[in-house]
């Protein structure tokens, strides 16, 4: 049976403290089997969490929340996969926030896509149109997960026959 995936973007929020009292809280509860939680914490936070993650036996996958298009090699604030692979499982690639504030285009979009499968880390790709999944060059598996621009930070989400009228387009 396939599990539900939770990823859960923490963006650009969380101190060290406020991480770990987070994690605290969040593992006091049950969770199901048939879930699997990934938490994507500031890339400042994903060594201290996911070494705290794993002491602690608690039932989460880490993820980071972007990966250079680059491998080692002279590109300053950039985080290679073999990098962010001593602490993550999955990597976030195409948020809209990323294509709009850092203009990120398809080419490059599908060059941290495949850095990240040869890493062996499983890509979570955001889309908001078919022309964007349309534009992936890989035939490799990746996780797409739909992200409707007008519903981010809106807190407005997207109706359900929305997103499934989309799901059922691709």
């Amino acid at each position: 049976m396939n599990k539900t995936l939770l990823a859960a973007n923490w963006k650009s929020n969380k101190t060290k403290f406020e991480a770990k009292d987070w994690l605290l809280e969040i593992s006091s509860f049950e969770v199901s089997e048939n879930l699997e939680i990934v938490i994507f914490p500031p890339f400042t936070l994903l060594d201290n969490l996911s070494g705290y993650v794993k002491v602690n036996s608690l039932p989460f996958k880490m993820g980071s929340q972007d990966i250079s298009p680059y491998d080692s090699g002279p590109y300053t604030g950039e985080i290679n996969a073999h990098q962010i692979k001593e602490f993550a499982q999955y990597v976030l690639i195409g948020h809209s926030e990323r294509r709009t504030n850092f203009s990120e285009s398809n080419e490059i979009i599908n060059q941290k896509i495949e850095k990240a499968i040869s890493s062996d880390l499983i890509p979570i790709v955001c889309v908001s149109s078919l022309e964007q999944i349309e534009s992936i060059n890989t035939d490799k598996k990746i996780i797409l997960a739909y992200e409707p621009i007008d519903a981010i930070g809106t807190g407005n989400p997207e109706s359900p026959d929305k997103v499934k009228e989309f799901i059922s387009n691709i």
